[in-house]
């Protein structure tokens, strides 16, 4: 619903849920669905207000779905018996329906649009020196070459960033996509072992490291927005050790253990640091 009661424009979202699951605003306490922002009780009515006084009183409500974590509102009111907008429309990443990966979850609200948020949170060549001393380093900045892997069109599109020569034993595959207006990812995954100058496979890919960097952007107001960020991680499987008898002993993975159990505090602590370098010295 709009976070504004339609008797005195007192903001629904400081009232409760009350016990009957309904909307209960807290001025005056008129209740609403959620579903439809039909009203439902006046408590200051006879009988708590009758059919046609309750009819007049709804409020507007629009559709809304849960995907992974995120509530999506659809930002116009539908016509009684109006279709509801398609599910498939909403953004999701890949990687979070992904029983492999853990992630983090980062929420800012951001002094700039939102679209000029998503703009510059493509361009990742700013990573090396925004974020130098925390996720990366001033040394590693390098040209950025992206090929479109699709056209770009109203929609979105999709690139990829060509993959530097072997020289460790292991390649890197980097992906960026655009769904517009609300989300973007790049996709980096490192391969498990390959021999020099070998073209890495797909089985390569999927024995190796892969993380996502993935933003939502949503606007507050003018010159202002609201990042969703979401960091998933996967880490390659250990070979489990064989135990007594030749039997193998249970599988963990040890950095996704620690994933798992670290609180979310320890986390928001570590992510307060991203974009804020130690300060240094300047000459006179």
């Amino acid at each position: 619903m709009s976070d504004a009661c339609p008797h005195r424009r007192a903001p629904l979202s400081e009232g409760r849920i009350d016990p009957d699951g309904q909307i209960e605003c807290p001025y005056h306490g008129w209740t609403f669905q959620g579903g439809d922002g039909a009203c439902t009780k006046i408590p200051q009515a006879e009988n708590g207000g009758d059919a046609p006084m309750l009819a007049r009183c709804g409020g507007a409500a629009y559709p809304t779905v849960e995907k992974q974590g995120i509530v999506w509102v659809w930002g116009e009111r539908l016509a009684p018996g109006a279709p509801q907008p398609l599910e498939s429309l909403v953004p999701t990443c890949e990687a979070m329906d992904d029983d492999r990966f853990v992630w983090i979850d980062v929420s800012r609200d951001m002094p700039y649009s939102a679209d000029m948020l998503l703009e510059n949170v493509l361009d990742s060549s700013h990573v090396p020196f925004t974020h130098d001393s925390t996720i990366s380093k001033r040394e590693n900045a390098l040209p950025l070459k992206l090929k479109l892997t699709s056209p770009i069109a109203p929609a979105g599109f999709r690139g990829q960033q060509a993959a530097p020569p072997v020289f460790t034993g292991r390649a890197t595959e980097r992906t960026t996509a655009f769904r517009a207006p609300a989300y973007m990812h790049h996709r980096i995954r490192s391969s498990g072992g390959v021999e020099k100058g070998a073209t890495p496979t797909e089985e390569d890919f999927e024995a190796g490291f892969e993380t996502w960097t993935v933003a939502y952007a949503t606007p507050t107001g003018p010159g202002r927005c609201r990042l969703m960020a979401r960091f998933p991680f996967r880490f390659p499987e250990p070979v489990p050790p064989s135990g007594l008898l030749g039997l193998r002993m249970p599988r963990i993975n040890p950095p996704k253990l620690a994933f798992r159990l670290l609180p979310d505090w320890i986390n928001h602590m570590g992510q307060l640091k991203v974009g804020r370098p130690p300060p240094r010295a300047c000459q006179p």
